[in-house]
Order: C-alpha cells, then structure tokens, then sequence
C-alpha cells in the first residue's frame, strides 16, 4: 500500500494571513480603556474619563508624583488609587489594611503600578517603589501587595500575609521607572531599570504568579554614569515592539542625560539593540497611538515637548526627525525657568501631558501627525484648583492579552486511490485534539473526509482543517476493437502486461494483441497510478478476438490496492481463495461477497474467483 506523509506544518503555507490576538494595541483593548478611566493626579485631584468631556473629581492624594488608580474594567467605577504609602477605597478612605506601605515616598515618576492577577477577578497586585535621589544611601526595592476587592464588604482591601512583599534584592539599584507590558502568552511584564547602568529587568507574571528571577537585558553603555538614570520614566509602543526611557539627572553630569530606545521581546522580556536619541535632560516619554511617533519632555531652553519620528529604527534618522511641538514662551513663567517636569501618558489615542504649577492637562490630539499637524490642545483638562503641584500621570492598568483561536484556511488534498495518507502535527503544544478526539501526533486518512487538528497551548488555540478526497482519475476499463485492446479513458502514460508481465515497447494506449492470454493495463494520470482488472483472452484469429463467454467480465474486485476489506460484487453466486506470492493457499471463503485482510502482513497476494462448478472466473493480484 503507497504511504504518503503531510506534516500539519505545512498547513501555514496554504492559509491566509494569520491574525493573532498580540497583533491588536495592548491599550486598545474593551478592559483597559475601563480600567484607565479614573485618574488619581495628585494634590487632591483627579479626572473621570467616563464623562464627555472628562468630568474633575476630588482625591485624597497629596504627594507630587508615583501614584496609580485603578476603575473597574467593565463598568469604569473607580476601585482604588494609592500614592505606594497608603492605598484609598472608592469612598476615599484608607483601606483598613492600607496604611504603612514600603516602597514610594512620594517623589518616584512611576514610583506606583497597579495590575490585576491573571485569571483572579477582582484581586490586584500593588507594586511600589523605593526612589534613589531621597533615600540616597538606602538601596531601592520594589515591593508588592495583594488586594483583594470582596474585602471590607466589597470596597477592597490588602489580604492579610500579603502585604509589602519584597520583590527585588538589597543590592539592586533601581531607577524610579516601572511599567508592565502584556506578553504574548496570556501573561504580563513588569519591567524595571538599574540606576545608573542602561540595564533592563523583567519580571514575568502568569496565571501561577511571580517570577522572582527576572529577565536581565545589557543594552551597551550609551548613557551611564553614577546618575545616569537618577531620575527616569519609561514607555512602551501600543504594538509592544519598542521600549523608551528618560534620563534625567539632577546633578547636570554631561553625558549622563538623555532618552534611550531599544527594541522589546514581548515573548521573551528581553530588551536590545538599544539606540540613543539625545544627550539632554529628559523626563515624561510615550509613544504614539500607531507607533510612528515617540513624544519626550525635555528640559532645555527652547527644547521643551519634543516629537521624534519612529518609522525608520535608526539612531541618527530618529534624532534628526526632532520637532518643538510647543512654544517655550506658552505658559509664560510657570516652568520655573525652563524646568519641565512633566509627563506623558496615551490615552483613547490621544497623549495627554500634565503642566506643573498649573491644574491644566494639554493633549495631543492626533499625535500620529507629523509637527505642529499633531494638534496640540493646551487646554485639554482643567482640574480642580487645588490640583497644582501636580508633574506626573498614573501608571497604566494593563491586562493580559485575550487568548485566542486561529482558524486557517482548509487545505483541500486529493489522494489517490488506495493510498494511505498519514498527517503528521508538528510544534510543542500543551493539548492536541483531532475531531475524533485522538490525541495523538500522527493520524491515519484511509478514506476521504473533513478532518480538524485543535492544537494549544493554553493561551493560543490554532485549528487546521484540510479536506481529503480521491482523485479524479478513472480506473482504467479495457475495451475491444477487432484484436485491439485499449482504455476507453486517456491516460499520461500506459504499459501493458500479459500474465503480469510487463510487455516491451506496449506503452500506448492501444495494444495489438498477439497470443492468448491474461492481459492488464497499468496507467498513469497525474500523481496517481492504477492497473486495470485481467482481460483473458482467449482465441486470436486474424478476424477479432474472442474472448471467453462466462460472466468472469461482470465481476469486480475493490478496492485494489486495500488495507482491511476487500469486495467482489458479481451476478453470480462465487467462492474465492486467496493465495501468496508464492503459490500457498491461505484461505477460501464460500459465498464469497468480501474477504476481510486487516490481519495480512503487507505485500503482495492472488485472488482466485470460481463458479459453483469450479470453473475459474477471474483471477487479480492484490496489494496489501
């Protein structure tokens, strides 16, 4: 029996374009426009983006900046907000278990993140971090609790044993930066910097929790120094392919300044081929809603807002791009000399900047535009009065990405007849399912069918369906014309054979006969390949043949070649016996209308058909 292997592999090249569920921007998702839409900015004040336009509201913070909040993702309700001190209920009261937190003291850029554990609605991490420039000598850590919002009869509150959690080690030396980027297995990164080193750490959180070894990426020495990133924030695209970072060093060191871009590994965690922008002080950062354009807060006279264009990933292309989006005389005197510590933060497609001294939000409303063309709104948002001292955005709330299924296109395979076709699924998945609930990696096609291979691996789901059927080819039938015998079919190639001979230079698709005797046709169309049932005949004279005149012509044999059963349908009532290669009888059925030969070794095998009398009827070779 021919064999033929199709690995499922090889599925992908017939199918469409695959769309994965990564493919879509992490802050685009349903949950995380919810989650993002209460802002807790400081000094008393904060911004409801459920409202049209986003509606001021009251908070209990009062601290310059590192704080986060979090709403509910599906109704957009406000949960929580924490300064990394103390955490605050909806009602703005301090969680009964929320006071006394380790980590942010109140000066760290992205000093607070808030993150739901994966698959536990309703429960959240609270990541807080110490900050290098007021703890000097004290080694920052980050520090993690869990909240848990049936607690308190349902306003929330730190689960016991859960609380500041230590996350990092004594010795690690951290930057004020922190933000979490969705992975591609249903999972989330926190990610975090050295100090003064342009190193990159990413802690993995899954379904099963925290990794406490993260994932360490040396990008080179493009900005460094014992400052270097003393004062930093960081940023991610919407498509999760690039990571930027600020350095902004209080001391003014040349050289120790600046904005880093690189490249990130949403699989792997793994930052690289880091590429420097700028050598100045820089501090807010966030990329555009397409990832074209990168948006920098910089502190230099007539350098302020800066947008750079990201379509080319080339250092001196990047830098060179660098556009002033604002005028550095707009708010008159309000940055203290040209201080712009502010930063930046994409919301709804748009990327809003909070300005110190001020209770003003600006926004850049279509910040995929090129220049002044991006549309620069310095009167966005007004907050409250009282919300002034304000010079950085909360964190972002980001959710892990959806898992999903991928349907591909149906791969159609024609087999031939009698060819055992055999799928081979490839990849190392966790399950594996055929639609006849078979788990295994190798699955026998006997017969034509639609047949589908579910595989996954807990967050990705791919399904394969290809579709099996007989080719086309006719079995070849020989007809008579006088005392030649040919196909009534054409056929790529023939050769004939006289007692299962093959037949020298009888390679047309007519053949002269010349003797007596059991005549074939083997043919050939396409791929497949097919031999005709035995033609005796029997007398050859100049006028015609005449072949013998018994009912033998009316009898068929199927299939051929067979695997299991094979059938004789004739008018007459038969018996049939099966022989070897060699001659040796191996079994007689009386009556015979099939001959089951699932237990036969493969090879080659004889099959007689008689009449009731004994007579031989027909006689066919059999490939098993």
């Amino acid at each position: 029996m021919k064999l033929r292997y199709l690995l499922l592999a090889m599925l992908f090249l017939y199918g469409g374009k695959i769309s994965y569920a990564q493919e879509q921007f992490y802050n685009a998702q349903p949950e995380f426009l919810k989650a993002n839409s209460v802002w807790a900015v400081t000094t008393g004040g904060g911004v409801d983006f459920n409202y049209t336009p986003p509606k001021s509201l009251s908070t209990s913070v009062y601290v310059g900046e590192g704080y986060a909040s979090v709403a509910d993702p599906e109704t957009g309700e406000l949960l929580f907000y924490s300064d990394g001190r103390r955490v605050w209920n909806a009602l703005h009261k301090v969680m009964p278990n929320g006071g006394d937190l380790s980590g942010n003291r109140g000066s760290g850029i992205q000093g607070v993140l808030i993150m739901p554990v994966i698959n536990a609605p309703g429960k959240y991490y609270l990541f807080s971090k110490q900050e290098v420039y007021y703890t000097k000598a004290t080694p920052p850590a980050v520090y993690y609790s869990i909240i848990d919002m049936s607690l308190d009869n349902g306003s929330g509150d730190i689960v016991p044993g859960k609380k500041n959690i230590p996350l990092t080690h004594a010795t690690d030396i951290l930057s004020e930066a922190m933000i979490a980027v969705p992975g591609d297995q249903c999972d989330i990164w926190l990610l975090l910097h050295d100090w003064q080193d342009p190193v990159f750490r990413a802690f993995h959180i899954t379904e099963a929790g925290i990794d406490t070894i993260p994932v360490i990426s040396h990008t080179g020495h493009q900005i460094q120094g014992p400052f270097a990133y003393d004062m930093s924030a960081l940023a991610v695209s919407p498509d999760r392919s690039m990571v930027a970072i600020t350095s902004y060093n209080i001391n003014s060191i040349p050289g120790q300044t600046g904005v880093l871009v690189a490249r990130f590994n949403s699989r792997t965690g793994e930052v690289t081929d880091a590429v420097p922008l700028s050598y100045d002080k820089s501090y807010g950062v966030c990329f555009s809603p397409g990832n074209s354009k990168l948006y920098v807060n910089f502190e230099v006279p007539n350098r302020t807002l800066i947008q750079y264009d990201m379509t080319e990933y080339d250092s001196s292309s990047i830098a060179s791009s660098a556009i002033s989006i604002e005028d550095t005389d707009v708010y008159g005197s309000i940055f203290r000399g040209g201080l712009t510590l502010s930063t930046l933060k994409l919301y709804q497609g748009k990327v809003y900047r909070v300005i110190p001294n001020t209770n003003r939000i600006t926004s850049i409303n279509e910040p995929d535009r090129t220049g002044k063309d991006c549309n620069y709104d310095t009167g966005a948002i007004r907050l409250l009065p009282s919300s002034k001292n304000s010079i950085s955005l909360p964190n972002d709330v980001v959710f892990p990405l959806p898992p999903d299924t991928v349907y591909h296109l149906n791969l159609d395979t024609v087999v031939c007849r009698g060819e055992e076709l055999m799928i081979r699924a490839e990849g190392n998945y966790e399950s594996r399912i055929w639609d006849d609930g078979a788990t295994d990696s190798v699955r026998s096609v006997k017969v034509p069918g639609v047949y589908r291979l579910t595989q996954g691996d807990g967050c990705h789901f791919y399904v394969d369906t290809f579709i099996v059927r007989y080719s086309d080819m006719e079995r070849p039938v020989i007809s008579i014309n006088v005392t030649e015998l040919s196909t009534h079919v054409v056929y790529d190639s023939y050769q004939w054979l006289l007692y299962d001979q093959i037949i020298e230079d009888a390679t047309q698709r007519i053949y002269k006969t010349l003797e007596n005797g059991d005549y074939r046709v083997a043919v050939v169309k396409g791929n497949c390949a097919d031999t005709s049932e035995v033609y005796e005949v029997r007398n050859v004279s100049g006028t015609g043949i005449a072949g013998w005149d018994d009912p033998g012509r009316s009898i068929a044999i199927f299939p051929n070649p067979a695997s299991g059963m094979i059938y004789i349908s004739s008018p007459v009532a038969v018996h049939a016996s099966v022989y070897s290669a060699d001659g040796r009888l191996i079994t007689t059925v009386e009556n015979a209308r099939y001959i089951n030969m699932e237990a036969y070794r493969q090879g080659v095998y004889f099959l007689k058909v008689f009449d009731g009398k004994g007579r031989l009827l027909k006689s066919e070779k059999i490939v098993k």
